[in-house]
């Protein structure tokens, strides 16, 4: 059986759920049923959102953060690593042309994200299971802005500091 409250699997004959500690109620649901309005909740709190993604392209942009929220994990350590190759070696700096083709390429990257969350659920209902998906919230974003944002102003520091030197 199923909690109906955060969706983990608990025990048969349990009074509370292990979990996240609400009270069983008479609503449970087994593997061979399944709750839709459960999946479609779950749906509604792991998809992903224009706005923030636009906002993190707006504020966070050369940490990659935007892509990093949207599960593009190699595009968004592409976009880092060029903005530090840029920073230490003052080569010419590709990320303004990668952060303006994402002006127009995010709103795909968003609703490629809710759509392949939405056809993982989808062959659930098909399969009548239910999917405990990982719930990857804002947390692992907000951290990788924080720290890919103090390595880049770390840089930026040493930077002006090398140019002072040397003045």
């Amino acid at each position: 059986m199923f909690c109906t409250n955060c969706g983990k699997e608990i025990g048969e004959n349990v009074s509370f759920c292990q979990y996240c500690g609400k009270q069983v109620q008479e609503n449970i649901y087994n593997t061979n049923e399944v709750d839709y309005s459960q999946i479609n909740l779950q749906y509604s709190n792991l998809k992903k959102s224009k706005p923030i993604a636009y906002l993190l392209l707006l504020l966070a942009g050369t940490s990659g953060a935007h892509r990093f929220y949207t599960g593009n994990y190699v595009y968004c350590w592409v976009i880092f690593v060029f903005t530090l190759i840029w920073l230490f070696t003052k080569t010419p700096n590709p990320v303004p042309v990668l952060l303006l083709v994402d002006i127009f390429a995010l709103n795909g990257a968003v609703e490629s994200y809710n759509k392949d969350l939405l056809e993982k659920l989808e062959v659930a209902k098909k399969d009548n299971k239910f999917v405990d998906l990982p719930k990857q919230g804002c947390l692992p974003t907000i951290a990788y802005v924080i720290i890919t944002g103090i390595i880049i102003w770390m840089s930026v520091i040493v930077n002006v500091l090398h140019a002072i030197g040397n003045s």
